[in-house]
């Protein structure tokens, strides 16, 4: 079963895969894919491999037509969090922004990431 992301939001909530020994608390993850125009973002159904159990697992995409000459720049942000914390609040705190030269700079809480078109980057805590 194919499915679009709740309210036209840019986020997805799932389970960690797996936790290390020493965590007391089971984790989660919020997956917020930057929006842009006429762009789609969704889940598809597919079935793993054997080898890592062969489960029902949900994919999370973001697609949009490229046209030459006209750059595109995907920003996805994965930001972890212990299971019962407030995921729609946690995931309102992330926001992207990518300028006409390509620059991308991304917010979560008091997190600065921003990555400049030439590749060099910079972080601010």
């Amino acid at each position: 079963m194919d499915q679009k992301s709740k309210d036209e939001s840019h986020w997805f909530d799932a389970p960690a895969r797996d936790h290390a020994w020493w965590q007391k608390k089971k984790k989660r993850v919020i997956l917020y894919l930057h929006p842009q125009k006429e762009q789609e973002v969704g889940q598809v159904r597919t079935r793993t491999s054997q080898d890592i159990g062969g489960a029902n697992v949900m994919n999370t995409f973001s697609k949009a037509t490229l046209k030459s000459g006209e750059p595109l720049v995907w920003i996805s942000v994965f930001r972890p969090y212990d299971e019962g914390e407030d995921k729609t609040k946690l995931a309102s705190q992330i926001k992207t922004l990518v300028d006409n030269e390509g620059n991308a700079s991304a917010r979560i809480g008091n997190l600065r990431v921003s990555i400049a078109h030439d590749g060099s980057w910079l972080v601010k805590r």
